[in-house]
């Protein structure tokens, strides 16, 4: 009987251990590390005015919370992203606290409901292709013109270099990104073969991704409405 007992003891003790080595953290810890993971990541351009942030937690030290849920107009995402608009909302969502706390890594391992709005000008847009990795010294601008994107720049490539026209249409890719399709493309005024319009492609795609935004939202549509261009996603699970 006492060795049953010694056994069953043993059972419990096993059986809690991950989940005691998992909660490592004090859920008042995870959540200032969340807090400060979004505030310097999401920032209002205008001094003196601040993102809407609301958080409501669940059981923060296994990074579990009711709700998440950010909004700021208009925004700069780690001065990467200037955007007219953007609110994120996630119910039910778990994060990897381990990586959140050593790397200030936000991953969202799963969430209930994760959805984004956004809203993005053209001269946002061109500020931001401004700062791209490949983009960056093509002196670009973007114009928004009958629910497609002109763009007008410059580009070196190999034999090239001079001044670029091509218009095209945004779609969404795989994976949750935003990719520019070439409908036309000119060097120089003089229309360009598919291989070049491919480098091209190659060169600016993919434009933005899902993890480009704060707890990686869903993208599943990119419309031109007005003055702007509106980004939209939502998933359930």
């Amino acid at each position: 009987m006492k060795q049953k007992l010694v056994m069953l003891v043993v059972a419990i003790a096993l059986v809690r251990a991950p989940v005691l080595l998992w909660a490592q953290y004090e859920g008042s810890q995870v959540l200032a590390a969340l807090q400060k993971h979004l505030k310097q990541r999401v920032i209002h351009p205008e001094k003196g005015k601040e993102p809407v942030f609301k958080i409501v937690e669940k059981d923060a030290a296994h990074g579990h919370f009711a709700l998440v849920m950010l909004e700021c107009n208009p925004v700069e995402i780690k001065k990467k992203l200037t955007m007219e608009t953007l609110r994120i909302y996630a119910e039910d969502m778990v994060i990897d606290t381990d990586k959140l706390m050593k790397t200030d890594d936000l991953v969202v391992k799963s969430s209930r409901y994760l959805s984004l709005s956004a809203s993005i000008t053209a001269d946002q847009f061109t500020s931001f292709l401004a700062r791209g990795k490949h983009t960056k010294n093509m002196n670009i601008k973007v114009q928004y013109v009958n629910e497609k994107l002109h763009i007008n720049g410059n580009w070196k490539l190999a034999f090239f270099s001079g001044p670029l026209t091509t218009v095209g249409r945004l779609v969404v890719a795989k994976k949750d990104e935003i990719h520019f399709k070439v409908d036309s493309l000119k060097l120089s005024g003089i229309s360009a073969p598919r291989s070049i319009i491919n480098k091209f492609e190659k060169s600016l795609n993919p434009l933005v991704e899902s993890k480009d935004l704060p707890l990686s939202p869903p993208i599943d549509t990119v419309k031109f409405k007005g003055e702007a261009l509106v980004i939209a996603g939502e998933r359930r699970n």
